[in-house]
């Protein structure tokens, strides 16, 4: 009995130093997905939920849920719900998104708020609340009551295709044509400018096409407000379809319904004149006189 005894202590003792039995016993288990973390990093980095300071990785940072300061991936770092400071990467997507900043040569966000969403293209399939959003091209795509309120977005394109409340919107193409709603505190400057209905204080551009325009001025040497222009347009053409304002044209002014206002140009031509047409040929369909040479007055 005890010769047994001390032959299976010597055997466990044996086993015990054998190679590699120590690192097994004091070898940690392997990370699981929704592990919290403080810092995670190494080539490519998943969590189902991160919290902690930073997530780094050389490929990519993946979380569904990140809570932390930066989400850093050189290729891409994508989260299902992100909070944090900043979110770097070549390629971000966030279905929400409250940060700092997003930078990345494509940013994606169903939903951002936050101060400034930096990169080549910038895209957002819900809503954007954000002071600036910076890129080359900004898409802001269209699902049901989406909207973009920000201060000023800027970037070389610039399209918008759900409601838009902002400062500034500035690029060499502005296209809010899909938008419902367009409103801006500053204005619209672009080389060309395509919006539906805008209201702002000034529309200006090589080229300012509108359906409605409610507000200040559209200014370039092309202005054309296919629906209603409450306001001036102020360029070399001028065209509407309704004015309650001003139409001062180099070249003319050309309204097919009715003018409530001011024309002057060199040609001005009105479906119905309720004002004044000043210029060298005037043309009426109701209102005042059907020609006149310099002045024509309807109401």
């Amino acid at each position: 009995m005890g010769h047994r005894i001390a032959s299976s202590l010597v055997l466990a003792l044996a086993l015990a130093l054998a190679p590699g039995s120590a690192a097994r016993a004091s070898a940690p288990p392997a990370p699981q997905a929704g592990d919290r973390y403080a810092i995670q990093a190494s080539w490519s980095n998943q969590a189902a939920t991160f919290a902690g300071l930073a997530q780094l990785a050389i490929y990519q940072s993946d979380a569904r849920r990140f809570y932390g300061a930066l989400q850093l991936g050189l290729v891409s770092a994508r989260a299902g719900t992100f909070a944090g400071l900043l979110q770097l990467a070549a390629f971000n997507q966030a279905g929400t998104c409250y940060a700092l900043a997003q930078v990345g040569g494509y940013n994606r966000s169903g939903t951002f708020t936050g101060l400034a969403q930096v990169g080549l293209v910038n895209r957002d399939h819900r809503q954007f609340v954000g002071l600036l959003q910076l890129g080359v091209l900004n898409i802001h795509a269209k699902p049901a009551h989406t909207a973009f309120a920000g201060v000023v977005q800027l970037g070389l394109v610039n399209n918008n295709e759900g409601e838009l409340f902002g400062g500034l919107q500035l690029g060499l193409l502005n296209n809010n044509y899909g938008a419902s709603e367009v409103i801006l505190a500053l204005g619209q400057l672009g080389a060309v400018n395509y919006s539906a209905d805008l209201t702002a204080p000034l529309q200006l551009g090589l080229a300012n096409v509108v359906d409605s325009f409610t507000g200040g001025a559209q200014l370039g040497p092309v202005n054309w407000s296919s629906a209603q222009l409450r306001g001036a347009q102020l360029g070399v053409a001028n065209i509407a379809r309704e004015v309650s304002g001003a139409q001062l044209g180099l070249a003319g002014n050309v309204t097919s319904g009715t003018v409530r206002g001011l024309q002057v140009g060199m040609l001005n031509s009105a479906g119905r004149l309720r004002g004044l047409q000043l210029g060298l040929f005037n043309f009426s369909g109701q209102g005042g006189l059907p020609f006149s040479v310099l002045a024509n007055i309807g109401w």
